[in-house]
């Protein structure tokens, strides 16, 4: 069984030399790596596809405008060849049978979706007490367990797709997922979703396994404010929470609020944000996406 596996990346270029490095270096080469590049900076691309030009495993296509994570995630998806196709961040690290333990869960028709673990690779030695399991999920970080089972959702950090699905079920919602400073997700969620709706398993294997790069800068407390707030706010979106559902939001809020003071922490203060993003979201009108261009 081969793979495509699509690599998202804005102006990052050490980090996804990093992350297509540890691929080359898989045990099994039954792949192909597609990278899309969305900076305005065409140096990054540049330097990549001067890099990487004698290995014909990788493919380096640069994006003329910023397309935003979902987009350019399809982008991958229409440019992938092979029968899985396989979503890795850009600052994630494969370990050696990664992909391997990825593909041998597709051992069935009603296998859709297979996603891995993610551990973190702390890039600073002050890691905040205040960090716990319950937060790890906004940086990128896997907490199901230590056994292959089903799931609702995986990360998008580290997942496998059956192509055909997306022929099937269309691609990922461009109106979530990352676009520049706007921390948007849930496309994986909202498409894990339809796969399982279509009557398609999601599974998780712990044997999969990326080391997922945390800057300083992501642990910061702002920046799990930011993470809830637009978790909330992308969760909204997805629901379409509409003017109806603003009392229904409002009540959530205030439970939010009540536990805070109940129980004064990290993850119950994170909590407010989110709600506060899904108040938010009865409001939001999102932007009309660009056409490809690449």
């Amino acid at each position: 069984m081969d793979a495509s596996i699509v690599i998202s990346t804005y102006g990052r270029g050490q980090d996804v030399v990093d992350c297509i490095n540890s691929l080359l270096n898989l045990n099994k080469h039954n792949f192909e790596i597609i990278v899309i590049e969305s900076s305005p900076n065409v140096l990054t691309a540049l330097d990549l596809k001067k890099r990487y030009k004698d290995n014909l495993l990788v493919r380096i296509t640069h994006s003329k405008i910023p397309i935003g994570l979902s987009r350019a995630r399809n982008l991958g998806v229409l440019l992938a060849k092979n029968d899985i196709v396989v979503f890795i961040d850009d600052d994630c690290i494969a370990c050696p049978n990664w992909l391997q333990n990825l593909l041998n869960v597709f051992n069935t028709k009603k296998t859709g979706i297979v996603g891995g673990r993610s551990i973190p690779l702390f890039l600073t030695e002050r890691v905040p007490r205040w960090l716990d399991d319950r937060l790890t999920p906004a940086i990128g970080i896997s907490h199901f367990s230590n056994k292959r089972q089903k799931v609702e959702y995986v990360l998008g950090c580290n997942f496998a797709v059956r192509k055909e699905l997306f022929n099937e079920m269309n691609l990922f919602r461009e109106d979530l997922g990352r676009r520049g400073k706007l921390l948007l997700s849930n496309e994986e969620v909202e498409f894990c979703k339809r796969v399982k709706e279509a009557g398609y398993l999601v599974i998780y294997t712990p044997k999969a396994v990326v080391r997922h790069k945390v800057y300083p800068t992501r642990l910061d407390r702002s920046y799990f404010f930011k993470r809830f707030f637009y978790g909330g706010l992308s969760e909204g979106i997805m629901h379409t929470f509409g003017i109806r559902k603003l009392f229904f939001v409002a009540k959530e809020l205030l439970k939010n609020i009540i536990y805070f003071f109940r129980n004064a922490n990290m993850f119950s203060l994170c909590l407010i944000f989110e709600k506060l993003g899904l108040f938010v979201s009865i409001l939001y009108i999102p932007k009309s996406g660009e056409s490809y261009s690449v």
